[in-house]
């Protein structure tokens, strides 16, 4: 299959047998070919090697990123979509979490994934409300529902038969305090 028009540029796709073959792609064909760099291997064609944390302006941060245009050329845009090294995404970039745009507050664990986000709360692994209602979501160790808002994450119900105390899910209360509640 042939696109043919003035600029080309040769790339490798794959075809139904898994097999390649060179394609001669126009300049059009191009600047809307979209690919996803997954930290050295494209999702789509997970034998062609690609390098997110090469980004302009980018200090090895990105994990991974989408690449329009050009596919694995100079020529490409990139536009992060995840963070690396316990930075938190906003607006394609890699940020410290004192960064994140105002409504917005970093949100995640690990460091892998994180993202700032208009404040939520987390109930069974899922975000409740707003724009990114149903969506995964992270609680602490023991928690059941947290919420994240300014001030980070807060417990606001534990599983496992765990009781709350100040914002941690903890096996017993302290000794002056009396335990109550469901357990579930």
């Amino acid at each position: 299959m042939r696109c043919n028009v003035q600029v080309r540029q040769q790339h490798l796709l794959p075809t139904r047998n898994h097999l390649h073959h060179s394609v001669n792609l126009t300049h059009s064909a191009m600047s809307s070919l979209q690919v996803t760099c997954n930290g050295y291997k494209l999702e789509e064609m997970p034998e062609q090697a690609c390098n997110c944390r090469r980004m302009a302006g980018d200090t090895n941060n990105c994990q991974r990123c989408k690449l329009r245009g050009g596919m694995l050329s100079f020529e490409a845009t990139k536009t992060c979509a995840r963070c690396r090294n316990s930075l938190y995404l906003a607006d394609s970039a890699c940020i410290t979490a004192d960064g994140c745009p105002g409504g917005t507050v970093p949100t995640g664990l690990g460091t892998f994934g994180r993202v700032c986000l208009a404040p939520f709360t987390c109930f069974n692994g899922r975000i409740q409300e707003g724009p990114n209602a149903g969506k995964v979501c992270k609680c602490t160790s023991g928690c059941r529902a947290c919420t994240w808002g300014p001030g980070g994450t807060e417990c606001i119900a534990c599983r496992n038969t765990r009781y709350l105390h100040e914002g941690e899910c903890r096996m017993s209360c302290p000794a002056t305090l009396t335990q109550y509640g469901v357990s579930s």
